[in-house]
């Protein structure tokens, strides 16, 4: 592998830009199979976050580092689709929909994984709004949501500083189980024999066309606003009442998290202020919790570190501005 990419400088820069995003910073792969975005502290204490190089990709194919992918770029673009399916019969339920996908025109190409497998659908640049819509009128067409096979990306789109979900990037050694896993075809054989006639394969993908993507879109439902105004609540308190307390008591954190994050019905999902693997959010009746450290309070802290602000101090203006934001946000 290490004569044949020296030898083929063209397919590994195919490969790395059919899948991935960024080159800003990068993910690697840990020995428990978990994620942690490369970085360094500063003497000052400060994180810095170096960005990724083609040396880095040749260590990946060769197996001596795993890489993740992030999904999003900077600009909250993508030119992939991802399909997740890490159920007992996950590989066999992504082929059945990449053969659907298949009849509807909808080229894909689907990897193994560890447990399951991905579906890996490279588009047109679409907006990670775009992206979500396609993945999720996709899944709903054949009785599926998120809830069953994961959707990349995983985020609308990204606040200042933060980088969203991540999928391993293809031919990477699982550090877990110390293996490779390889691409297959619609019948379920190797997509090729030798890995390398593979990468040739899946760094060339067919995409699909700007016309099948416009038919997706006009046929996926609009996104909807997830906030329910309880009216009750809102007169209650829309008298002299302080307008944090008018937002807390206006939406439930639940109603007002949902729109950010997708949530199960317990409340529990993956926390946007973090590489998150774990669905290490919880979200109570009064307020959010993040138990892999990122804190967590009110719906009004929730806004602040998705917005990326700095720490406020109560009453300051920016704090008002915050809750200007929020107030004008909700409708009240």
């Amino acid at each position: 592998m290490s004569r044949f990419l020296e030898a083929n400088p063209e397919l590994l820069s195919r490969f790395a830009q059919a899948y991935l995003a960024r080159w800003d910073t990068y993910p690697y792969q840990l020995p428990d199979g978990a994620y942690t975005r490369a970085q360094s502290i500063r003497f000052d204490g400060a994180k810095v976050y170096p960005p990724l190089t083609m040396a880095h990709v040749v260590h990946h194919l060769r197996g001596e580092q795993t890489l993740g992918a992030y999904i999003l770029d900077a600009n909250n673009i993508t030119t992939r689709i991802v399909l997740d399916d890490d159920s007992e019969q996950g590989l066999d339920r992504l082929r059945e929909l990449a053969q659907d996908f298949h009849r509807q025109g909808i080229p894909s190409y689907l990897e193994r994984s560890s447990r399951g497998g991905h579906l890996w659908i490279h588009t047109p640049p679409l907006s990670g709004m775009e992206a979500r819509r396609i993945g999720i009128h996709l899944l709903s067409a054949h009785h599926l949501t998120t809830k069953d096979i994961e959707l990349y990306p995983k985020q609308n789109s990204l606040q200042p500083g933060q980088v969203g979900s991540l999928v391993r990037l293809p031919f990477g050694k699982h550090l877990k189980t110390g293996r490779i896993y390889g691409f297959i075809d619609l019948d379920g054989h190797d997509l090729a024999e030798r890995r390398r006639d593979q990468l040739a394969i899946v760094s060339a993908p067919k995409r699909v066309s700007q016309g099948v993507i416009d038919q997706l879109l006009a046929a996926a439902p609009a996104v909807k606003q997830t906030f329910h105004l309880d009216p009750k609540e809102v007169k209650r308190y829309a008298g002299d009442v302080p307008p944090d307390v008018k937002i807390k008591r206006a939406i439930s954190p639940y109603d007002f998290i949902s729109q950010y994050v997708d949530l199960d019905p317990t409340g529990k999902g993956l926390c946007p202020f973090h590489d998150d693997h774990r669905y290490s959010l919880k979200v109570y009746e009064d307020g959010w919790h993040c138990f892999a450290g990122c804190e967590g309070n009110t719906i009004i802290d929730f806004y602040i570190q998705w917005k990326g602000y700095s720490s406020l101090k109560l009453a300051s203006d920016d704090w008002k501005t915050v809750l200007l934001e929020m107030l004008k946000l909700l409708g009240l």
